[in-house]
């Protein structure tokens, strides 16, 4: 354990926290083949799926209150999230593509 992560450990200890910090890597490596099937089973994209799970791990990074025990409940619903937001997206798209193709 380097200095500095023994600092975070002792200040943690101090606060009276049991719980260790957040090892962000070790649940990418965990969750994120898992997520990019989930959404990709929603899209039917595998490779639009891969960049919302990539997404949506970003998102989980920058949100330090979702970290800890329920993070991959959190993950999963922001998967799904982008995902239905994804289908949404594709069918607005669609849409307005064929009204551009009836109008001339």
């Amino acid at each position: 354990m380097g200095a500095r992560a023994l600092k975070v450990w002792q200040a943690l200890e101090a606060m009276g926290s049991s719980e260790a910090p957040f090892d962000f890597e070790a649940f990418f490596h965990v969750h994120y083949a898992h997520a990019a099937r989930a959404v990709a089973r929603l899209t039917g994209d595998p490779a639009r799926a891969e960049d919302l799970a990539a997404e949506a791990l970003w998102k989980l990074w920058r949100t330090p209150k979702a970290h800890g025990t329920l993070a991959a409940g959190w993950l999963y619903r922001t998967v799904a999230r982008l995902g239905f937001n994804e289908l949404r997206g594709r069918a607005r798209r669609g849409h307005y593509e064929n009204l551009s193709y009836a109008g001339g």
